[in-house]
Order: C-alpha cells, then sequence, then structure tokens
C-alpha cells in the first residue's frame, strides 16, 4: 500500500523539501560512512569496533565528567539512567528538572547526559541551576548519532538497570517506582513503559503517537512477552545490554527496534509496563514530520535487511496485517473529524517511509552486520 501511495504521489514531493533532503540525506550518508562502505565486502561491511567505541574513533569524551556526581554514592545503584542529547537545552532542563521531581529516592539512580558533539548545550545545561541534580554526569562525544551516545553512556552507568529515555521526554513522578515494582516481579526484564503525548493539541505531534501506539498494541499483545519498545521509555538490565554490545549505532533510527530483535533472539523476556509513564513533547512542523518518517523508512529497510541477512533469508517486511491494525486505530482511539485528519496524516507518513525504504534499498546503503566476536564484551561500568 505505502509503495502504491508513493507511485501516485513521487512526481509532487520532487518539487519541494522531500528532494531537497534526499540530496542532504545521500550528502550525510557519504561524509560520515563513506570510508566504512569503500572497505565493504559484497555481504556489507563486518559491524565490530572497540567496545562502546562505536564509530571508529569517533566516539569519544571530549571533556572529563561533570555534573553533581558527589552527592550520591555510586555503590549499589539499582539505576542509571541514561539520556542522549542535542541541540535541545530548554529540553533537556525540563527533563532534568522533571527527574529531580520523581518520587524514587535520589540514593537509588544515577543521571547520565551524553551531549551527542553539542557543546553549546554543554555550556548551558552547566551554567544552569539544574546541573546540581544529584548523581547528574555529564558527558560530550563528537558526534555520532544517539545510538553511540546511548552506548556510551552505558560504559560510565554503574546501575543494574540502564534507564533509557530522551531529551525532548519527562518521566512521571513514578516513572522508576513503577519500574521498579515490574523488576521484582519480573526481574531480569527488558521494561518498556507507556508514551504519551506531551502536546496532543499538535496534530502532527499527536499522529506520531498514534503511530507508536498503534505499533505498540500490535506487537506487544502480550504484555509479558512484548516485541517492541521505543528507546524513548526502555530500562535493560545493565548485564544482559553489555553482552549483547549494546546499541548497533550504525542505526541513526531504528537501533531500538534492531536491540529488541536482538534481546527477544536471545531468549530474554519484554514486559510492558504502562504504569511506568515518560511524557513526550515534539514540535514538528510539515517539513520535519516527513523528514522524520522518511528517515524512519530508512531505519526499517536496513532493520529487515539485516534480519533477513543472519537468518539466510530473503527479506520480508511487516505484515499486512499491522497496516490494516494502524489506518483503523485512529477511528478506534480518536473522535470526528480530528479522526479523519490524523488518518491522512498516517498515511502520508508511511508514503515518506516508504520513500526512504526505497531510497537506502535503490541506493545500496548497507549497515553490515552487527555481530559479537568470540571472546569480546564491552566495557565493564567505570571504565568507558
Amino acid at each position: 500500500l505505502c509503495v502504491d501511495l508513493l507511485k501516485y504521489s513521487w512526481p509532487l514531493p520532487q518539487q519541494g523539501f522531500v528532494a531537497q533532503d534526499i540530496a542532504s540525506a545521500a550528502t550525510y550518508i557519504g561524509l560520515d560512512f563513506r570510508a566504512q562502505y569503500e572497505k565493504a565486502t559484497d555481504e556489507g561491511p563486518e559491524i565490530w569496533t572497540p567496545p562502546f567505541d562505536w564509530n571508529n574513533g569517533k566516539t569519544q569524551v571530549a571533556d572529563p565528567p561533570k555534573g553533581n556526581t558527589a552527592q550520591v554514592s555510586k555503590q549499589d545503584l539499582l539505576f542509571s539512567v541514561i539520556v542522549p542529547s542535542r541541540g535541545r537545552p530548554k529540553q533537556l532542563k525540563r527533563l532534568l528538572s522533571a527527574i529531580g521531581e520523581m518520587d524514587y529516592p535520589p540514593s537509588g539512580f544515577e543521571v547520565i547526559v551524553v551531549m551527542d558533539g553539542d557543546r553549546q548545550s554543554h555550556d548551558e545545561v552547566l551554567e544552569s541551576d539544574i546541573s546540581s541534580l544529584p548523581g547528574l554526569t555529564i558527558l560530550v562525544q563528537d558526534h555520532a548519532g544517539p545510538a553511540a551516545a546511548r552506548n556510551h553512556g552505558a560504559s560510565f552507568a554503574v546501575g543494574r538497570y540502564l534507564a533509557f529515555t530522551d531529551d525532548d521526554c519527562c518521566p512521571a513522578s513514578g516513572w522508576l517506582s513503577a519500574v521498579e515494582k515490574a523488576l521484582l516481579r519480573y526481574p531480569g526484564s527488558l521494561i518498556g513503559g507507556k508514551v504519551i503525548a506531551a502536546s496532543p493539541s499538535s496534530l502532527l505531534s499527536l499522529t506520531n503517537h498514534v503511530i507508536l501506539d498503534s505499533t505498540y498494541r500490535f506487537y506487544n499483545k502480550d504484555p509479558l512477552n512484548a516485541a517492541f519498545f521505543g528507546a524513548g521509555n526502555m530500562i535493560v538490565p545493565a548485564q544482559q545490554f553489555r553482552s549483547l554490545c549494546g546499541f548497533n549505532c550504525y542505526f541513526r533510527t531504528a537501533e531500538d527496534r534492531e536491540f529488541c530483535n536482538r534481546w527477544n533472539g536471545e531468549g530474554f523476556r519484554m514486559v510492558y509496563t504502562p504504569e511506568a509513564v515518560v511524557f513526550h513533547e515534539q514540535k514538528e512542523n510539515l517539513s520535519s514530520f516527513l523528514w522524520r518518517h522518511f528517515q524512519y523508512g530508512r531505519g526499517a529497510y536496513q532493520f529487515h535487511r539485516l534480519r533477513a541477512r543472519k537468518a539466510r533469508k530473503p527479506m520480508t517486511l511487516s505484515p499486512l496485517a499491522f497496516y490494516c491494525h494502524l489506518f483503523r486505530y485512529p477511528f478506534q482511539q480518536i473522535q470526528m473529524p480530528q479522526s479523519i485528519v490524523i488518518r491522512m496524516l498516517v498515511i502520508l507518513s508511511q508514503v515518506a517511509s516508504a520513500a526512504g525504504f526505497l531510497k537506502d534499498s535503490l541506493g545500496g546503503v548497507d549497515v553490515g552486520n552487527h555481530q559479537d566476536p568470540p571472546g569480546k564484551s564491552v566495557v565493564p561500568p567505570g571504565q568507558g
């Protein structure tokens, strides 16, 4: 359906920003990964780099860790909250403020913020009052993407569980308390919580969350054996995370989808915990909305390509039932006439996603195969 829609809509976007974005995407890929792909074999590059140096030397601490780590003992912490951030200092400060207001004891968690090539925001946060948040560590790395930033933060974490969220999110006051209750019942599980739109008045933002909620409902029908969680509200046992070598940083999007697939492939459990709430605030215009889903489509291609290679089978896509569920979902959850507009935006999002998918499939961009060499393991905590 997405490809059919693309056939009819493709001539129109070429006149505007979509064609420019595709050109920008090609340039971006060329600048960041040209050296990797020139060395690729017919099956694609072998994706392994030294533990938590996920971008061949580009992911590194530009400065010593900063913050207010002295106010929290690093011994026996249950959670390490890890936040990748780039270019959103106001949202980041709002997130850190919300973390400071949680009902969870400050002695039970630390906060690690990884600035992804963003020194200006780094300095702005350090100069604010929020830098005094107990247990806060601020790291800086060269720009390498959110997956690499999460891995980098994890290499400094000492908590038994890594609680991932994003800088445009705000956890509810009972976020970690709800996660802890779930872990008492299902120890060692990957916990995913509910993500709620913080700005439901924005139709574009609401559409993004309708798509996410529909995806959760489709793939997580059994909450105790879920299949997918977004990295904006994902809590992972640190030991298993390191044994799987973390996120695949060659994914700029869909890295959470790829990680969940590997997690399930190892037979580990994923448990959906809707009581663990994170509010997500997206400020979108139509251009950024379509660009976002264009990038999601690129990530989807890389995910399906990698999964097929590992299984040594032809590439298979999401089932038709998923798209039927997705297009029906707005009418099931939202009242008229808003549901009609949301449905049209959902269709547009899938057209953009199909464009991104086709762009990478026709352009030969390939992230290769994320494999763990025998005897290799990730950096132990505190030795990043």
